[in-house]
């Protein structure tokens, strides 16, 4: 069954430094055999992005954030090149946002209607697809790769789009001199199917040792994750996500985000399949935990929870740290 999960970044800006590093602490009971993995943690092609590019730069950085945390490498696909690319000419060639094509109102540069037919216009046939777009200006930090992948993190469905099991990422950048448009294209084929967790794994993201990690979001996000909100004039902390094998149901009895060593605990909001408005959650698998407020800059927060992965216990207790943004 095809799975379509997209998510586009009305404007976005960049973010601190800092890689992921270490791995979350996840303790899980299970009197079962679990899954296996089908986690790909190497053996990838090196990307042919160029040096120094915004392209290889992102790349870099968001296989470096998967792999830290247990979610698995994504491999550089040119057909999904080609479609990203093609996505990110016709938003500047038409001046238009967001994931859909008009062949009748903005002909030029048409390649489908949506991502699925924009990927099989490439070559591309898939069978999971996902899309991020950034609309970004290098407004503080880092390179522009980074600075859009950071902000995608940021905001919640995004940062859930650049987490699931895909396996192959196609990337293109357009610009102007009024504006730029950093387009992800993320997919699997029959061939190349999607990565899961074992099944007694649960990941988080950030995850332990984490730095940079953005305080807020600095642009709003569409669809809205949380009803009537403007991420913009209303920002929220930077997203924990919460992730099991798809399939998985993950139920939490405490959870809590706090700074380190503090007395008071954030107040979270909660994104999953029985809050989403948007119904883009649809199982179990994935909670995401948005603090009410923005977090504090250059800061190590401690994130921990108790609960459930399919009525196996699960306690997670990690620290990430914020960075100048």
């Amino acid at each position: 069954m095809a799975v379509l999960t997209t998510s586009a970044l009305v404007a976005a800006c960049g973010g601190g430094g800092g890689d992921a590093a270490g791995n979350t602490t996840v303790t899980t009971t299970t009197t079962t055999t679990s899954a296996a993995s089908t986690i790909q943690n190497s053996g990838i092609t090196a990307a042919t992005y160029g040096v120094g590019s915004d392209k290889l730069a992102g790349y870099a950085y968001l296989n470096a954030q998967r792999l830290a945390c247990g979610f698995g490498l994504l491999q550089q696909d040119v057909k999904l090149d080609i479609a990203a690319q093609a996505h990110a000419d016709y938003q500047i060639n038409n001046n238009t946002s967001g994931h859909g094509e008009n062949s009748v109102a903005f002909p030029v540069g048409f390649t489908g209607a949506n991502v699925y037919d924009r990927n099989l216009a490439a070559g591309y046939s898939s069978t999971t697809w996902g899309e991020g777009i950034a609309y970004s200006f290098p407004a503080y930090g880092t390179d522009l790769g980074q600075t859009n992948l950071k902000d995608l993190f940021a905001a919640p469905y995004h940062g859930r789009t650049l987490l699931l099991g895909y396996r192959d990422i196609g990337i293109g950048v357009g610009s102007n001199a009024l504006r730029r448009v950093y387009s992800i294209n993320v997919a699997t084929t029959d061939a190349r199917s999607t990565q899961h967790l074992a099944g007694n794994v649960v990941a988080t993201y950030p995850c332990a040792g984490t730095t940079g990690v953005l305080t807020k979001t600095y642009y709003d996000e569409s669809p809205a994750p949380i009803a009537g909100r403007n991420l913009a004039t209303q920002p929220i902390g930077h997203p924990v996500y919460v992730k099991a094998r798809d399939g998985k149901n993950l139920m939490f009895s405490t959870v809590d985000l706090r700074v380190d060593g503090g007395n008071t605990a954030l107040m979270l909001n909660r994104l999953d399949r029985t809050t989403d408005q948007n119904n883009s959650l649809t199982d179990g698998s994935m909670i995401i935990f948005m603090p009410d407020a923005p977090l504090a800059t250059n800061t190590t927060y401690r994130f921990t929870a108790a609960g459930t992965n399919n009525g196996a216990a699960v306690n997670i207790n990690f620290t990430f740290t914020t960075g100048a943004f």
